[in-house]
């Protein structure tokens, strides 16, 4: 075996976290720029990993010591698991550890499926190019959107069980969805907030 195997057999182990990590070290002590090619490899070998799995756990593998950092992350993982905050802590505390176990793939996808569809329906009432438009009939026809999106997530979830991972994939298939189609990054944001407060 080759060192340049060898290398790529470790960097296929590495985490995503990991990886941003070895990109940090290599523009800051090595000065080197474009390590996306080095970087984007590894990262799709280890998506390709996770998708092949019917179910899989979702870890919280590493957090960082500094305090803010420490704080947001247990913050974060109290409101997904609408948990208390002591048992975010302990989450936190005793990374790596589980979050959510044997999470199903064909769950996620339909949650998928269900953040795009919503996300066409927006786009086809509300066209990128009225998306600035601040009047009347504009925030009529919004609001009128809104309450028909609102009135199927209500649906949805009558016949899906959202857990933190199906929540985060529908949020994303909506927000890239938006996003592809022009959107402004803050009125995609604005938009998913709106959605991640109806689920």
């Amino acid at each position: 075996m080759t060192i340049g195997e060898k290398l790529a057999d470790e960097l296929v182990k590495l985490t995503v976290t990991e990886l941003l990590d070895l990109k940090k070290v290599l523009k800051e002590k090595y000065g080197l720029e474009e390590t996306q090619t080095i970087v984007a490899a590894p990262v799709e070998a280890i998506v390709e990993k996770v998708e092949e799995k019917s179910e899989f756990n979702l870890t919280l593998k590493k957090v960082s010591e500094l305090m803010p950092e420490k704080m947001n992350t247990i913050r974060a993982i109290k409101e997904l698991l609408g948990s208390d905050l002591k048992s975010a802590k302990e989450l936190v505390d005793h990374a790596p550890s589980i979050i959510l176990e044997k999470v199903s793939k064909s769950d996620a996808e339909a949650a998928k499926t269900f953040g795009t569809s919503l996300a066409v329906l927006f786009i086809e009432k509300i066209p990128v190019d009225e998306s600035g438009v601040d009047d009347k009939l504009f925030a009529r026809k919004t609001k009128k959107t809104l309450a028909a999106m609102a009135a199927k997530v209500t649906e949805f979830r009558r016949t899906n069980s959202l857990n933190v991972y199906k929540r985060a994939q529908l949020g994303n298939a909506f927000k890239w969805k938006l996003k592809e189609a022009g959107y402004s990054p803050e009125y995609i944001n604005e938009l998913t907030l709106w959605l991640v407060k109806q689920l």
